[in-house]
């Protein structure tokens, strides 16, 4: 089992990262979406580990039977909160934790290559591009391979790559070290 027919999915990029065969790209397919390719079908391992961590091929998130919970916040910094799309919560607690020992893999605009990538902050000074919203999917290959399971991090990302994410993180009993934030948008209008 595998996910060479897996087309439209979120494009989280944990399949790559799980395959022991590192047989698995992350391409955009012809909408611009990312999707993923196996380059070889024959190296195949048939292990089944990139469909164990896809949160795509599971109807149920990988929180179910917990209650989870929603916290709203923003910075109280007025510079942040300006320069940042959210509130500046995301930018904070990166600060905050890189403060007491994490890095974070969070996600910045690449102008290069014109893209939204993760990437690994160890310092408030890489961390700041990360402050913004980025509105388009972002490549996560290059930031998820780089994170070291021995060190502590805070990962940040959308709600399926988050869902994927920590079903990797449990498949190689690794939760420990690792704080997961994903986000959601609501919109309201004060009368």
């Amino acid at each position: 089992m595998n996910i060479q027919y897996i087309r439209n999915c979120y494009g989280c990029g944990l399949c790559a990262i799980a395959c022991p065969k590192r047989i698995i790209n992350i391409e955009l397919n012809n909408e611009g979406f990312y999707e993923p390719n196996i380059t070889d079908i024959t190296d195949c391992l048939d292990c089944g580990l990139c469909c164990e961590v896809c949160a795509y091929t599971h109807k149920e998130l990988s929180l179910q039977c917990r209650t989870p919970k929603s916290y709203a916040a923003w910075s109280n910094d007025s510079i942040i909160r300006s320069e940042c799309s959210s509130g500046g919560i995301g930018f904070e607690l990166g600060r905050t934790l890189i403060g007491k020992g994490y890095h974070v893999c969070g996600v910045r605009y690449n102008t290069e290559l014109a893209r939204a990538e993760h990437y690994i902050a160890t310092t408030i000074d890489e961390l700041r591009p990360s402050i913004g919203s980025k509105y388009i999917q972002s490549y996560t290959i290059n930031g998820f391979s780089s994170i070291n399971r021995k060190q502590k991090y805070l990962v940040t990302g959308t709600p399926c790559q988050i869902d994927s994410f920590r079903r990797y993180i449990r498949k190689f009993h690794m939760e420990d070290n690792f704080l997961l934030m994903d986000f959601f948008v609501m919109v309201f209008h004060l009368c």
